[in-house]
């Protein structure tokens, strides 16, 4: 008898599954997981932009996300920790910005599905519609660097491509895949030996604000239509 696959289901997380979340966490980031205090602080700060993928009646994974201006934040300092207020979003999340910052994506190594994680990016598009807003921003590792750290720059490794003409790095790749575009590279981004600490700034634009900028009801409307 053919078992048919059940389906990725996305919603926002709840208070009460904190606990589920920090495992999940924990397995996703083993000592770079964000503590209790960081998970609670997010979930009060911007609740919808903290979502998780459920699947077989089980969470799977989740993300983070917060409003941002990308312009009021130093540009020779676009840390991790400077954008995300050291991971608490208490002094960077902003109602009043123009575009959506992923803070964090946890989907553990023991989840083979690939769909939990592309639905939660699929979800934190349909929310940067929702909220009418300009842009996706997302800070990617670029975790195979320090393999060709002696034979080129950051600079260089960044855009270099296969024979294939993919992305040389295995997970800026799937960003670029995903339609997102590489704008700039931060030093020092967080601390990561197999990206030399090195980040790429990504960023996604909402091709329907031009049309929905002034209706907030119009975004709604969109973002329940939309996919990826």
């Amino acid at each position: 008898m053919e078992v048919k696959e059940q389906k990725v289901i996305i919603r926002q997380a709840l208070p009460g599954e904190v606990d589920i979340l920090l495992r999940i966490e924990a397995a996703a980031w083993l000592e770079k997981a964000a503590t209790r205090e960081m998970l609670l602080s997010r979930m009060e700060v911007f609740p919808e932009g903290v979502f998780c993928a459920i699947k077989e009646g089980r969470i799977q994974g989740f993300a983070v996300n917060e409003i941002i201006d990308l312009n009021k934040f130093d540009q020779n300092n676009l840390s991790w920790a400077l954008l995300t207020d050291n991971g608490f979003l208490r002094k960077s999340h902003d109602y009043s910005g123009d575009s959506l910052y992923g803070v964090s994506i946890s989907v553990p190594p023991y989840v083979s599905d690939k769909n939990v994680a592309l639905r939660l990016y699929e979800y934190g598009a349909k929310l940067a519609v929702r909220f009418n807003l300009k842009k996706i921003y997302v800070g990617s590792r670029i975790p195979s660097f320090h393999k060709y750290t002696d034979k080129m720059t950051a600079e260089e490794y960044v855009y270099k491509k296969t024979a294939a003409g993919r992305i040389l790095d295995p997970e800026l790749a799937l960003y670029v895949s995903m339609g997102m575009k590489i704008e700039r590279i931060i030093p020092n981004y967080f601390t990561d030996p197999e990206s030399l600490n090195y980040g790429v700034l990504v960023s996604w634009t909402n091709p329907f604000y031009p049309f929905t900028k002034h209706s907030k009801l119009l975004a709604k409307a969109v973002s329940a239509l939309f996919r990826l």
